[in-house]
C-alpha cells in the first residue's frame, strides 16, 4: 500500500482511524440539503466539511470561492479526478509535511501522521490555488491544477496529493 504523510491541523486523527466520507442530513435550509445531496450523494471528507458544508475559515488554505471554482472545473473538464471535497490530503515525504506544517500551522503543534491507501493519489500543485488574479488566470490555473501541468509562467510548486477514501492512519510519523 502506498504511504504518505498528512498534517493534522484540526487535531482529529488517531492511530488506526480510517478516513472516509460523511453524509450530512442536517443542512438548513432544506433546499441547501437537497443541493448538497445532489452534488455529493456519497458525502464529503473533512476538507469538504470545512470548505463546503461549514465554511470553517480557521482551517482553510484558500477561500471557498476558489475551492468552488476548482470543483466546477473538475466536474466539467476532469471528471475522473478526485474531488477535493471528497479527499484527504497528503504529501510524499516527512520533509514536505514539515514544510506544510511550517507554512500553515505557525505554532508547529499539528501532528504529522503516516497514512496508507490503496491508491497512488492525485498529485497537483497546491500553489495554483493561491496564485490567481484575473478570471482567465484563475480559470487557467484551475485547468493546470487538474491536468497536473505547470503553467507557462513561473509559479511556486508545492505538491499535494489528494487521497480518495478509504485512507488509513497508521500512526504518528515522528
Amino acid at each position: 500500500m502506498p504511504r504518505f504523510y498528512t498534517v493534522d491541523r484540526r487535531g482529529t486523527l488517531h492511530k488506526g482511524q480510517t478516513l472516509g466520507l460523511t453524509r450530512y442530513d442536517d443542512v438548513n435550509p432544506s433546499h441547501l440539503q437537497r443541493h448538497l445531496d445532489v452534488l455529493f450523494p456519497d458525502g464529503v471528507a473533512a476538507h469538504g466539511e470545512n470548505n463546503f458544508v461549514n465554511g470553517d475559515v480557521l482551517f482553510q488554505v484558500t477561500d471557498h470561492s476558489i475551492e468552488l471554482i476548482w470543483e466546477n472545473v473538475r466536474r466539467a473538464h476532469y471528471p475522473t479526478a478526485p474531488s477535493r471535497f471528497q479527499s484527504a490530503f497528503a504529501v510524499d515525504t516527512l520533509e514536505q509535511a514539515h514544510a506544510f506544517r511550517t507554512a500553515f500551522d505557525p505554532a508547529g503543534t499539528a501532528t504529522i501522521w503516516q497514512v496508507e491507501t490503496a491508491h497512488d493519489g492525485f498529485r497537483a500543485n497546491m500553489d495554483l490555488l493561491r496564485t490567481h488574479g484575473t478570471a482567465p488566470m484563475t480559470s487557467y490555473h484551475a485547468h493546470c491544477y487538474w491536468s497536473q501541468q505547470s503553467p507557462d509562467h513561473e509559479v511556486p510548486v508545492t505538491w499535494e496529493i489528494l487521497l480518495p477514501p478509504p485512507v488509513h492512519v497508521t500512526g504518528p510519523a515522528e
